[in-house]
């Protein structure tokens, strides 16, 4: 399943099958963690349909609900482009490559409501998940640089911040429950997981993916936990994450939320993202937390907290 990337998975890869759930995604992420301003780029491709989406968000610490944030546009029935990811316009966007899986400069642009020109540069060669033609996912910590123009400000933008890309087919009616989590203290020192439930609440998870740079040396997470300790407005406040990588090497990191949003990219898939300040071991960084559920198991959460409390 696993296989070298190489430059043309930055572009459109070739359709494998007729199912219209057949979906390539990207998704970009920047913050501005000393604000305690969050942000996210992503975009949907369904060439079997011939449709787009392009989801453009950015939150601060005062709200959660998308339309109480500085800036949230969800475009889900856009035409499927006709260029391609490595210099492709979508809407308000344009994505360009600068060096094949590496460098790419983001552009946008809404009249007056949002506008950012970004610099993304790989801090470390994507970590692949799978790359065949039928299913593949990677991510790629980089340093993001430029300035966002949201509410009326100009604001610097110098973070470090993940990016991913996935190909699959991907079938919105499934149920799901997962959760994203990386922290950085620099390009030298940082995490990545995924976990899925251990419990019935859905606050703990265990790990099933990822990985640890520690001192520069990168190696799979194999096993470990992620705790959510308190929620505040539906989201995680406190957490956790304990794991072991393939060198045996311990992580613990623990993270506090200081921004969420209540965001739905797509019509099966909720998240509440999140940036976070982290202590990982005894240093400090920042990041995200995406505590990811489609509309029926976050359903079924809220059902279950509403019995409880009679």
């Amino acid at each position: 399943m696993t296989a070298d990337l190489t430059e043309a998975d930055d572009c459109f890869h070739p359709v494998p099958v007729d199912d219209p759930m057949w979906t390539e995604t990207t998704w970009w992420g920047f913050m501005v963690p000393e604000r305690g301003i969050g942000a996210m780029i992503y975009t949907l491709f369904r060439p079997n349909l011939g449709v787009a989406t392009l989801v453009t968000q950015v939150w601060n610490d005062e709200h959660v609900a998308p339309w109480a944030s500085p800036y949230a546009r969800s475009l889900w029935h856009l035409k499927m482009p006709d260029g391609d990811l490595d210099d492709l316009r979508l809407s308000f966007l344009h994505i360009r490559r600068l060096e094949p899986l590496k460098a790419y400069r983001l552009t946008y642009e809404d009249r007056d409501s949002c506008a950012f020109d970004l610099h993304y540069e790989g801090a470390m060669a994507p970590h692949v998940v799978a790359a065949s033609p039928e299913l593949g996912h990677f991510d790629q910590l980089c340093q993001v640089t430029g300035e966002l123009h949201v509410d009326g400000e100009i604001i610097d933008v110098d973070c470090d911040a993940v990016r991913d890309r996935s190909w699959y087919v991907r079938d919105d009616f499934r149920s799901m429950r997962s959760a994203y989590t990386y922290g950085a203290v620099n390009a030298d020192e940082h995490f990545l997981a995924y976990t899925r439930p251990a419990d019935n609440a859905g606050d703990l998870g265990a790990v099933f993916g990822g990985y640890l740079v520690r001192d520069g040396e990168k190696a799979d997470l194999k096993e470990g936990v992620r705790r959510v300790h308190s929620r505040r407005r539906g989201h995680p406040d406190e957490l956790e994450l304990n794991a072991t990588d393939a060198l045996g090497r311990k992580l613990e990191a623990r993270g506090r939320i200081t921004a969420s949003l209540a965001s739905q990219s797509t019509p099966g898939m909720f998240a509440y993202m999140s940036i976070a300040e982290w202590t990982i071991g005894d240093r400090q960084g920042h990041g995200e937390d995406h505590d990811v559920w489609s509309p029926d198991t976050l359903a079924e959460r809220h059902r279950l907290r509403v019995q409880g409390s009679k």
